[in-house]
């Protein structure tokens, strides 16, 4: 490409890559850009701040209607503490509070101990994250319609007699 006749700016613009060409005569010497003193990693972090930006772990979830989360963790130890919350509620004795309990600590384990690495994560939980969170806001909504119906309450009538007996 000749570029004698362009006006500077241009060849400024046709050369944008990493060279510029300045001309003496008529041969035009390429020569950086930037001088190896003013250059910058650009991966540096910017006014004393971390790097925020990561590439996404995957683009899409391959189920319809649900969308990636890219920090799925803050908020999966966000209802799991939601859901212990809740279980406090219920009386000790409870099959429902002591099994969830112990399934939500497992849990709660796996997750501080993989939440680098999200792809380990999903095969220790056996889901996808995003499924995984899902499930957990099912089970809170499970967890306060129990407390609000205290299903472990006295009957409001006396149960009848042959209740459990088959055939009748």
């Amino acid at each position: 490409m000749q570029t004698t006749n362009t006006p500077q700016f241009w060849k400024k613009v046709i050369n944008a890559n990493e060279q510029n060409a300045r001309f003496v005569g008529d041969d035009m010497i390429e020569e950086p850009t930037l001088k190896e003193s003013e250059k910058k990693d650009f991966t540096m972090p910017l006014l004393g701040r971390e790097k925020t930006y990561t590439s996404p772990r995957k683009t899409y979830t391959e189920i319809t209607g649900i969308e990636v989360e890219y920090e799925p963790v803050p908020k999966i130890q966000a209802f799991q503490k939601r859901i212990l919350k809740v279980l406090e509620e219920m009386p000790e004795d409870y099959i429902y509070r002591t099994t969830v309990t112990e399934m939500i600590n497992e849990q709660a384990e796996l997750v501080d101990r993989l939440s680098g690495d999200l792809d380990a994560l999903e095969d220790a939980l056996g889901e996808q994250v995003e499924l995984y969170l899902r499930s957990l806001k099912r089970e809170l909504r499970c967890a306060r319609n129990l407390v609000a119906d205290q299903p472990w309450g006295d009957l409001f009538a006396p149960a009848p007699a042959d209740q459990w007996k088959w055939p009748i």
